[in-house]
């Protein structure tokens, strides 16, 4: 982040939690985010340190702790809803939306 100086860590968790264990989204849960989870996260910042050693002894300003859009088995939501008559829906891409698009 040059415009602040700062320096942004992050990344894909290679053992991820679900956000909702219960499988049902809140009501009203736009734009939230969760509490701070260290414990979880530490397998991204370990590595971040081998990547940047001078991490270690910087100040951490903010912990960003957010869900992503993955489904369960890591597949696309495609196709027409079995609740609705032509109502086709497209989710479930996260960061691969733009390559994936094309093919979808």
């Amino acid at each position: 982040r040059e415009w602040s100086g700062g320096l942004i860590l992050g990344g894909f968790e290679p053992n991820a939690k679900p956000c909702f264990p219960g499988g049902r989204i809140p009501d009203r849960f736009e734009f939230q985010l969760f509490d701070e989870d260290w414990d979880h996260f530490s397998i991204l910042m370990e590595n971040g340190l081998l990547r940047v050693p001078s991490l270690e002894s910087a100040t951490i300003r903010q912990m960003v702790n957010g869900p992503e859009s993955f489904t369960i088995d890591n597949q696309y939501i495609l196709g027409e809803a079995p609740e609705l008559a032509n109502y086709y829906v497209a989710a479930g891409f996260n960061s691969s939306g733009i390559a994936s698009a094309g093919g979808a």
